[in-house]
């Protein structure tokens, strides 16, 4: 056990970052009986799966990556280094990014990547993964863990270095690579991993199976064929501004991964082992009570125990748990979202959470702010199974990376933008949004009115684009949407319009009344709220035979200009990526240059 634990732990050989290389030679783990033996194989890839925990992805990927889009808002209004690390302005140097290199994300997945990369080459060698499935589904699953820690860092810092092969001497520092290179490498890798796995072979959502192997080729197809910040071509790692673009590379055109990413996605649906849950609410609430069992909608959840993960609960302090906060959290959704679902979608009031719980367990209506609305997905009220004991405590839910409604929604754009003869068609792509409709509507001839409306691909491209947000909202997928759209700061923009119109109830909000009513809602830990369409005017509190609505007087117009001001703060579409922290580029010995702009 000594020698495995020594290789689960080869710490900083496995970095880009820093000291000399001054382990032994892999030879001296052991590796013909690490990797001849499934038991002890099982051991190194839990290895892999530790550096989310040890890379501060709670305090971080978590909660900085998903803000600011149209759905998703950090809740903190200052003007200060880390909430505007969500505006899209970053220093190299600034203090939370700035770190250690063991500790940090850019560092710390390349400490994950070269334990993947330790055991890919230890299964090759003495793993008889051509001839022992489970050994082979092994290194699949790590094929796909690795491209899931390099799927992260290309989404925070665009172009990072190309590590396929661990650590030597002569490639202890790597300059970042071209975008197509990587793309390329992680769409071979998950091709291969899908194939090497089977569908019934993992026991629960912590572990990267087949059905993510696929999922994940789909996403990354999608992005590798869209739009995104990039150096010109051959200026990559040369300090190099960057131009909004896609890929030249002939293999990275959508003609030629979109039908293979609409099969990879079709494998998972064909398969009928997930399925999305009958009612929007049912998921979260059985998330929030850390169900991470395989066969339901969740595909593939991030393993962070411990304080990696109790972030995004903040965002409605409970009071009934822990003494309350009044500090906002980081995350919540943006003031004009709840606006964007029809009155009888069902997501619109899971998602969009007007207020705080107060102490007895209910939402508090005297908290009512319309600058900030948290995501009622993530309550603490809905955890029955384990009670948080301080605001940093840990609540041991697992963040979701891939749930089965995205593979219907990904299946419906790849559809819609490719031939019948290929698989789509906009009735084919209709097909496969209609689920999602029919769990949020709860009504089947809804769904079929809303699908029926959309009478070319052209203006059904943009319903998947508003059903993306409006199912996804908090979830972290939205910003990587809008970049491979390429309308990341057009939709910024059009998002800080619509909340100033919403202040001044005008445009389409001309209609809304002045004030609005709330109650609890009966027998619920919700609120109702009144006065939020154009056709809800005057609310009789003393009249009205329900009775118990509270009045709030002037409610739009109490919408602070923070929210539009502070939409960004650097040019969405120039500094989409972070800079690579000032640390790691000292570390290596001037290999490494930020490109984009930054300099130290």
């Amino acid at each position: 056990m000594k020698k495995i634990n020594t290789l689960l732990f080869i710490a900083t050989a496995g970095l880009i970052a820093c000291q000399p290389l001054s382990q032994k030679a892999q030879s001296s783990f052991d590796d013909s009986s690490v990797f001849s033996n499934e038991a002890l194989t099982r051991y190194a890839l839990s290895g892999v799966y530790m550096s989310y925990a040890e890379n501060g992805y709670g305090t971080d990927y978590f909660l900085l990556y998903g803000p600011n889009t149209d759905v998703e808002v950090v809740q903190n209004t200052t003007d200060a280094d880390t909430p505007n690390l969500c505006r899209y302005s970053i220093s190299p140097t600034v203090a939370k990014l700035d770190i250690p290199s063991t500790t940090g994300i850019f560092g710390g997945n390349f400490r994950g990547i070269e334990r993947a990369n330790i055991a890919l080459r230890g299964l090759e060698q003495y793993g008889n993964i051509g001839e022992n499935k489970n050994m082979a589904a092994l290194y699949g699953e790590a094929l796909t863990v690795r491209a899931l820690l390099y799927t992260d860092l290309m989404n925070l810092y665009g172009e990072v270095p190309a590590r396929f092969e661990p650590i030597t001497t002569e490639t202890k520092y790597l300059p970042k690579a071209d975008k197509d290179v990587l793309y390329k490498q992680l769409l071979s890798d998950l091709e291969q991993a899908a194939d090497m796995m089977d569908f019934k072979s993992l026991p629960r959502t912590t572990q990267a199976g087949k059905a993510c192997a696929l999922g994940m080729y789909a996403r990354l197809a999608m992005q590798a064929a869209g739009y995104s910040l990039r150096p010109d071509e051959g200026k990559v790692n040369t300090g190099d501004p960057g131009t909004v673009r896609k890929s030249n590379d002939p293999e990275l055109q959508a003609e030629v991964l979109y039908p293979k990413a609409l099969k990879a996605l079709q494998q998972i649906i064909d398969y009928g082992g997930f399925h999305l849950y009958d009612k929007f609410e049912e998921l979260w609430q059985d998330y929030c009570n850390q169900n991470t069992s395989i066969g339901k909608e969740v595909i593939y959840a991030l393993p962070v125990n411990g304080s990696g993960t109790h972030l995004k609960f903040n965002a409605i302090p409970d009071t009934h748990v822990f003494p309350a906060q009044e500090n906002m959290n980081y995350n919540g959704v943006q003031s004009n979202l709840y606006f964007r679902y029809a009155a009888y979608d069902q997501r619109r009031d899971v998602t969009c959470y007007p207020t705080k719980i107060g102490s007895n367990g209910v939402a508090d209506g005297t908290k009512i702010n319309p600058s900030i609305w948290y995501n009622g997905k993530f309550r603490i009220s809905w955890m029955k199974s384990y009670k948080m004991a301080s605001r940093d405590a840990a609540d041991q839910c697992k963040y979701i990376y891939l749930r089965y409604a995205d593979v219907l929604l990904m299946a419906s754009e790849l559809a819609n933008a490719l031939p019948e003869s290929a698989g789509g068609g906009l009735q084919k792509a209709k097909e496969y949004m209609r689920p999602v409709l029919v769990r949020a509507f709860q009504n089947e001839a809804k769904a079929d009115a809303y699908l029926a409306t959309y009478e070319d691909t052209e203006s059904f491209q943009e319903a998947i684009m508003e059903q993306r947000a409006l199912e996804f909202a908090g979830e972290g997928l939205r910003r990587t949407d809008l970049i491979r759209w390429g309308i990341l700061k057009k939709t910024l923009d059009e998002c800080a319009q619509d909340i100033q119109d919403l202040r001044n109830r005008a445009g389409r909000y001309s209609g809304l009344p002045t004030d609005i009513y709330w109650r609890v809602k009966p027998g619920s830990e919700d609120l109702e709220l009144y006065g939020t369409t154009a056709d809800e005017q005057e609310k009789k509190t003393v009249t009205d035979p329900d009775g118990g609505w509270n009045k709030i007087g002037n409610f739009y117009g109490r919408i602070g200009s923070y929210r539009w001001e502070l939409m960004y703060k650097g040019n969405p579409d120039e500094k989409t990526w972070r800079p690579i922290p000032a640390s790691i580029i000292t570390a290596n010995m001037g290999v490494l240059v930020n490109d984009y702009g930054y300099t130290l």
